[in-house]
């Protein structure tokens, strides 16, 4: 052991010896020939390491609203869904003896819903798709499905095209203004009340879900009392404003006068006059319709098409239809500035 480390002093004591004699030489600069992390001088010892086991997807909203309607198997074989509804109805009244029975013609009419693809598709070279790590068909597709999800629950949402309509554009929908230069959860509590009261009068059936942006209800969840105490928590407090079901960024997460809310991060919140607005949609859910396609997304591979250049495609497409306007006034929807984009 004694030998070993006077071997090593010595070995150092000649590092040093040589060391100083190129500096007299050649000029201290030029004597350091320590390796480091540049490749050239020893960082090719150091090779990168990827954690393929961890490879990071694209984030992506899903589609809770979608899912908290309940979509419905996409009949086969056609390309238009169509309702039948009774437009007016008939009428009873009070009758004397004799006299003429109240008679009064229903009338009919429909709502078509038309169906409508969604797809998209990805190019790869062979190499990637023989050698990639992770497999890119699992890459790929998994991406693929989660577009497709992101769009239909935004279209279930957003869309504006005749026959498609989505939530915020339903023909008949209650609107519900809430203006507030200081917008407070306290001051959209009875517009709230105001739209499940307009779903009862109007259909005669009760609200079941709540929709609005994360950004809104995380404003809900900052509200305090007069005694800076939360309005609502994962407890019962005596002075709750709504129930707090857990910390979820997408889909249920608790419930206000009793009717379960849903988060979904596919409500815009550029609308309003500023810009800056989300919107909070108060339905009757049974009152909706969603079909979508029950053995979809479909996910192929199509090695063929680019084989004089070795590419595969990848490619998944869907169908869906939706008929939000069965019964407009099923549904109520929050705007005004009192929607605008609050601050914490």
């Amino acid at each position: 052991m004694l030998a070993s480390r006077e071997g090593n002093l010595d070995a150092s004591q000649r590092l040093q010896q040589h060391t100083r004699e190129l500096e007299k030489e050649i000029g201290p600069a030029r004597a350091q020939f320590d390796l480091n992390s540049t490749d050239a001088t020893g960082g090719h010892l150091v090779a990168p390491l990827y954690l393929q086991e961890e490879f990071t997807t694209l984030a992506r909203a899903s589609m809770p609203t979608v899912n908290a309607i309940g979509p419905r198997d996409l009949p086969p074989n056609t390309d238009t869904v169509v309702i039948p509804r009774m437009s007016t109805g008939t009428a009873v009244a009070t009758q004397s003896d004799n006299s003429a029975v109240q008679e009064t013609d229903a009338s009919f009419d429909n709502v078509t819903a038309d169906v409508k693809t969604i797809a998209g598709m990805q190019d790869v070279s062979r190499q990637v798709v023989d050698r990639g790590v992770p497999g890119t068909d699992e890459v790929i597709f998994a991406d693929l499905a989660n577009a497709y999800a992101t769009l239909l629950d935004a279209q279930v949402i957003n869309s504006s095209t005749a026959n498609n309509l989505g939530l915020l554009n339903v023909t008949g929908a209650n609107a519900v203004t809430y203006t507030s230069a200081t917008p407070t959860v306290a001051g959209l509590y009875p517009k709230l009340a105001d739209a499940i009261q307009r779903i009862h009068t109007a259909v005669f059936t009760p609200a079941t879900a709540i929709f609005m942006h994360p950004r809104r209800w995380g404003w809900i969840l900052a509200a305090l009392d007069g005694q800076n105490r939360p309005l609502i928590t994962p407890y019962a407090p005596s002075n709750a404003a709504g129930d707090f079901g857990g910390v979820v960024a997408q889909g249920l997460v608790g419930s206000l006068q009793g009717i379960p809310i849903y988060v979904d991060a596919n409500i815009p919140t550029n609308l309003g006059a500023s810009t800056n607005e989300d919107r909070i949609i108060v339905t009757a859910t049974p009152e909706l319709y969603v079909w979508t396609a029950p053995e979809g997304p479909f996910l192929e591979v199509f090695p063929d098409v680019g084989s004089g250049t070795l590419t595969v495609r990848f490619r998944a497409h869907s169908y869906w239809a939706q008929c939000l306007v069965r019964r407009g006034a099923a549904t109520s929807i929050i705007s005004g500035t009192g929607t605008s984009a609050p601050a914490f």
